[in-house]
């Protein structure tokens, strides 16, 4: 019998398959209800009510200001919003912030049915590929298990991924409508004011894409100076300071970097020139980043040890010495960056196992589900009974033969990326893999980030049918010249 092709990519067929992948993701919801907060969300509703505000990574108190954009002020205000209503007309913030969770995985859920439907009708992708990734949305536990954590990195997935389909289709269809360049703006515009991150992703891509249409160099110019103008610019530099939104720090930037010059202190200080210790010691606490060195993760150094009186230009110099010292030492900057092996190398868990919330008890966190049990630094996070089992479903998952590989971080972070490259050049199939760039700079970033959390790699998880779709739909031969 064939296979029933998914139709045309309508709102009637996008509506019905955003209600069968939240269908599938209920019953994790509802068992680990009312939601999983940890503390990047913790922090943000905290300072939505009024707590005091503070750096999260030194912990210094910010006078006068209303929040800190070390996490999105945009997500603070959403987290705000819901916890607002549940605290004054749903009888308490657990009402609120579980309607604010169904409100993020109907998003999420909308904007992979439009995937689906767009890698069956716009890519002309096997019916197999089509339902085969619905079923891999609904049908593989990790997807099902994030959709009951509250955080920034998933409020704004709905975003990237309409982007990612615009982006995509710039290979597919050049003849661009007005509305659909608009759409793309605000697809990315959104995106990067819920997560970081996400404006230098758009913005390498759109300079990937700006060299290889050559017919489209202005339309593509003017997104990139847009979104520049509009995140960069107007909402940092105008609208934060307006609202007295605290700017974020560079440090989460330089983590690694930092990381890596903490591990070659402590193990050659004494072989560094003079120079090169200056330059150091003006952005880093030498002494202070090598007593908090872990190899866990890279937070410890940049915390503690990154100096928030350096200058641009102290941080310019910083970067130049940091450069020159990895080819003098290589096996410091090595073992600096150990703990990335749980999304290349290692077997790891690509879900985060729920719980009700944890972190910055010492500033009223626990205030947040006050009328659950609260936690204590060194103590595990509280949980309710059904997140403990869905922990143990997740668990035992894992450990299955090939569900188990869908559910390891190294599969979306390092496997699957490797196997799209494969697919490109087995096909000669340049524009499959420039249309593939923001789930490739997507690998990129996670060179950067200070722990091997799963949220990072968010991008390469909810978009992997991309990742095989591409390299096996999208034409064998460049349009554009390249």
């Amino acid at each position: 019998m064939a296979i029933v092709p998914i139709p045309r990519l309508t709102p009637g067929w996008v509506c019905g398959l955003a209600l069968v992948i939240l269908a599938s993701w209920t019953p994790y919801i509802l068992a680990c209800a009312p939601v999983y907060v940890g503390p990047d969300t913790v922090v943000q509703i905290l300072w939505a009510r009024g707590y005091p505000v503070f750096d999260p990574s030194s912990g210094a108190s910010l006078q006068g200001f209303a929040a800190s954009d070390h996490h999105p002020y945009l997500a603070t205000l959403v987290f705000g919003f819901f916890d607002w209503l549940g605290r004054t007309y749903l009888g308490g913030d657990a009402a609120g912030l579980h309607l604010a969770l169904w409100f993020q995985d109907a998003m999420i859920a909308l904007a992979l049915a439009v995937l689906v439907c767009y890698i069956s009708d716009r890519l002309g992708a096997h019916p197999v590929l089509g339902w085969g990734s619905l079923a891999f949305y609904c049908l593989v536990p990790c997807f099902g298990a994030m959709s009951v954590e509250l955080v920034k990195d998933l409020l704004s997935m709905p975003w990237f991924i309409f982007w990612a389909i615009l982006y995509t289709d710039l290979y597919v269809d050049d003849g661009w409508p007005a509305w659909k360049w608009m759409a793309f703006l605000m697809a990315g515009v959104l995106g990067a004011l819920l997560r970081k991150t996400l404006v230098y992703i758009e913005l390498v891509c759109l300079g990937i894409a700006f060299v290889a249409h050559p017919r489209l160099r202005r339309q593509i110019a003017m997104q990139a100076a847009a979104l520049a103008i509009v995140v960069l610019l107007v909402v940092q530099g105008v609208v934060y300071p307006a609202l007295r939104v605290a700017p974020g720090g560079p440090q989460e930037m330089l983590a690694v970097p930092l990381h890596q010059t903490a591990v070659a202190c402590k193990e050659h200080l004494d072989e560094m020139s003079q120079g090169d210790k200056t330059a150091i010691s003006r952005v880093l606490d030498i002494d202070e980043a090598v007593s908090a060195l872990s190899f866990e993760s890279s937070d410890s150094v940049k915390d503690r040890a990154y100096i928030r009186s350096s200058t641009r230009f102290d941080r310019v110099g910083y970067l130049l010495t940091w450069f020159k010292q990895a080819f003098l030492f290589p096996g410091s900057y090595l073992r600096g960056v150990g703990y990335l092996r749980s999304y290349f190398m290692d077997d790891v868990l690509c879900v985060n196992l729920p719980c009700l919330r944890w972190g910055w008890a010492e500033y009223g966190g626990n205030d947040v589900l006050a009328e659950y049990p609260p936690w204590q630094p060194g103590e595990g996070a509280p949980s309710t009974p059904g997140q403990d089992q869905v922990s143990g479903i997740l668990q035992a998952a894992h450990s299955l033969p090939i569900v188990g590989q869908l559910m390891s971080l190294r599969t979306y972070a390092c496997l699957l990326p490797l196997l799209a490259i494969a697919l490109c050049l087995l096909r000669r199939n340049p524009d499959a893999a420039l249309a593939l760039a923001p789930l490739f700079v997507s690998v990129l970033v996670l060179l950067l980030v200070p722990a091997p959390q799963p949220r990072y790699a968010i991008n390469l998880m909810y978009l992997a049918p991309l990742l095989l779709a591409l390299p096996l739909s999208l034409g064998g031969t460049c349009r554009n010249g390249l």
